[in-house]
């Protein structure tokens, strides 16, 4: 069932200031995303490295 007596106007007068809240909150919540992922890569792992980190078997029965 439908409400009986809908007037569109008075709904867009009383809901402006919660969807505007709900767009604020959308758009805030991407520019941190962004913000994130963006610092994320900045602050990765360079991998051309990796190979010095590893310990291979014979290192580990070496200092022992």
């Amino acid at each position: 069932m439908s409400a009986p007596k809908t007037n569109i106007e008075k709904q867009k007068r009383r809901h402006w200031a919660p969807l505007a809240g709900i767009a604020l909150a959308l758009i805030f919540a991407t520019l941190l995303t962004a913000w994130f992922l963006g610092y994320l890569a900045v602050q990765g792992e360079d991998r051309g490295d990796t190979e010095s980190k590893l310990t291979t078997t014979e290192e580990l029965r070496a200092s022992n």
